[in-house]
């Protein structure tokens, strides 16, 4: 028979196992829900720099669209339709191609579907395409989406193979299409197209990830784009493994029912978050972003963890002194937590300290957190100077207490609903006190209770001056520096819809060949001038002024009567026979004719102006050098 003590030995046995396994249990949990953490923190900064990465390049090529789409060279080209301005705009287009370099093909194909300008770049070379290798496109897909959108709407199509000619190009050249409709006094003209090189977006999202892991990329369908190794594109070529979803239905199913997690595929883990291009007004499709670490199991952190506590407890089951030697192991795997830990923050810092953007972190109340290098030199303050202060008080107001916002900031707007906030022209106060405008990116993180925001951005001040710039070269005469026919017509119009009857003057400089005739040409750019300036210091400011034809301008007053247009006009009669242009010791006598007219009930803009036209023609056929009024 045995002894009571030796029948209790096996559940005594057990009953060790039991809390050496416990024990073992609580001492690798902290080390395990710590690197857990840690690789959690890391995959979500890995999968935040991909989208920063993709969010960038598609909002700069969006930028390059739009300075295509608004060029004030595709305006007068759509106007005029010579073969100067079709030279002009082509060359818009070819300076772009080559400033940049992104751009397989950038292209203006008019309603029809048809290419009427094109600009190829090949081997690092960009040039433009012969009228008579010009296709029509009116099949393709983003060509007929492009032809249906609004003003303003812009769309992103797929990510897929270049065709030409209705084959696939080989070698393979991966391309996206950004697209845009052009718009002339309302009426859609065409669309401008960017073929963006696939390979710089995947070059550039695989930049922003570490050198162990892969960028891989899927269509909505399920159809490898990028890191599928020998399955990229097949969907495209019809090779055997063309989509994830076919291959693996089940897998596909649990990543389109979240919006991003991890998965283990073929003993890689997969990373992924379900991505879509932003901006405003784009229409962008939907991609499956993700990123691959090369033979190793999602799991493996587990798995590491669940073995070594199995030889843990067999170790200590076998040892004499089982929980010296814990402690030991426990002190020794903290230890190397921690500076794994440190290692990591600092790796972290590394990597955002290098970031082209600045960055700023702020808690819920617009305090700041954290700063890199980069918003430290935009902004002119060090990280130690702005930690803890409220980054709205400091850059949205001036050193006179004056806010450069009207109404909520983008960030506090942020941290107040929780949505994601982005704009082109926010303005911020440097330390020096200057006014920046910057591209700003403002996005949520943490919950309602714990939420904070980080704020991305750049100095797009150059850029502002530039489009500001643009729009003065678009709207002014060059010659005479005053309004050009289509701004002063646009302005007339806004004014006729927002104030009452409008007064005009039609003004015709009088036998304005003879002066190019018997002075030559540049004496008659001086005439033009000096005639815009006499005209200048008659008008108020808030009159229109515009040239609209070689040597006939256009006086629009907002709410004139016929007394006071008459009186106006007769004063700027007298004072332009009264100033002659003097050149060279000589002066050329310069009269004017007038035609007026003031506007009558909802009067149109082109019926208005052909009743000044028909009193100015009068006041030609009774004389030239006088005033005459269209009652009706």
């Amino acid at each position: 028979m045995k002894a009571p003590g030796y029948r209790l030995l096996p559940l005594k046995v057990l009953l060790v196992l039991a809390l050496l396994a416990a024990g073992i249990f609580l001492v690798l949990r902290p080390g395990y829900q710590h690197e857990v953490e840690l690789q959690d923190r890391a995959r979500q900064h890995r999968m935040q720099q991909l989208k920063i990465a993709f969010d960038s390049f598609i909002q700069q090529r969006r930028h390059d669209l739009e300075v295509l789409v608004h060029s004030p060279a595709l305006a007068l080209y759509l106007n005029q339709n010579s073969n100067f301005h079709a030279d002009l705009a082509a060359h818009t287009f070819l300076s772009v191609s080559a400033l940049h370099g992104h751009y397989d093909q950038i292209r203006f194909i008019d309603n029809t579907g048809q290419e009427q300008i094109r600009v190829n770049r090949d081997m690092g070379y960009s040039y433009l395409v012969e009228e008579t290798e010009l296709q029509n496109k009116q099949h393709r897909y983003y060509v007929q989406a492009g032809l249906s959108l609004a003003p303003g709407e812009a769309l992103l199509s797929e990510l897929d193979l270049n065709l030409e000619h209705g084959q696939v190009e080989r070698p393979l050249k991966p391309m996206l299409r950004m697209v845009e409709p052009v718009f002339n006094l309302k009426e859609r003209q065409g669309i401008v197209v960017l073929n963006i090189y696939g390979a710089d977006l995947l070059e550039n999202l695989q930049l922003a990830l570490p050198e162990a892991h892969e960028v891989v990329l899927l269509n909505a369908r399920g159809g490898w784009l990028a890191g599928g190794d020998d399955k990229d594109w097949q969907f495209i070529l019809g090779g055997p493994e063309a989509y994830l979803s076919e291959k693996n239905p089940e897998l596909w199913q649990h990543i389109e029912a979240s919006e991003e997690g991890q998965v283990t595929h073929a003993g890689d883990c997969y990373s992924y978050r379900w991505y879509r291009a932003e901006g405003r007004q784009l229409q962008a499709p939907r991609w499956l972003l993700a990123e691959r670490a090369s033979g190793r199991a999602c799991d493996a952190l587990y798995t590491q963890y669940r073995d070594h506590g199995i030889g843990l407890l067999l170790f200590s089951a076998m040892v004499s002194l089982p929980l010296v030697l814990l402690w030991v192991h426990w002190r020794h795997r903290y230890s190397h937590a921690r500076q794994r830990t440190e290692m990591s923050e600092q790796q972290l810092r590394l990597i955002t300290d290098q970031v082209g953007q600045a960055l700023i972190v702020v808690d819920g109340q617009g305090n700041v957190s954290w700063m890199n290098p980069e918003a430290e030199r935009v902004l002119g303050w060090s990280e130690g100077e702005l930690s803890g202060r409220n980054l709205h008080q400091l850059v949205h107001v001036t050193p006179d207490g004056k806010m450069l916002h009207e109404g909520e900031c983008p960030t506090m707007l942020t941290l107040r609903t929780g949505q994601r906030h982005h704009t082109e022209h926010s303005l911020f106060r440097s330390r020096q006190g200057d006014i920046l405008t910057v591209r700003l990116t403002v996005t949520p993180y943490g919950n309602a209770l714990e939420r904070g925001a980080i704020l991305s951005f750049s100095d797009n001040s150059q850029n502002t001056e530039r489009e500001r710039r643009l729009r003065h070269q678009a709207s002014t005469d060059e010659l005479t520096g005053v309004l050009n026919r289509r701004a002063t017509l646009a302005r007339m119009q806004s004014l006729m819809d927002t104030t009452g009857p409008v007064g005009v003057m039609l003004l015709d400089i009088d036998l304005f060949k003879q002066v190019n005739d018997n002075y030559g040409h540049a004496a008659g750019d001086q005439v033009l001038i000096h005639f815009c300036r006499t005209i200048g210091t008659l008008v108020r400011r808030e009159d229109l002024f515009g040239r609209i034809g070689g040597e006939e301008f256009l006086l629009v007053l907002a709410e004139s009567d016929p007394q006071g247009l008459l009186q106006l006009a007769e004063r700027v009669r007298q004072a332009v026979q009264d100033s002659p242009c003097l050149m060279d010791d000589i002066e050329v006598p310069v009269t004017v004719s007038i035609g007026a007219a003031v506007q009558q009930g909802e009067e149109e803009v082109d019926t208005l102006i052909a009743r000044a036209d028909r009193a100015l023609y009068q006041a030609k056929n009774q004389g030239r050098n006088r005033v005459e009024w269209s009652p009706m």
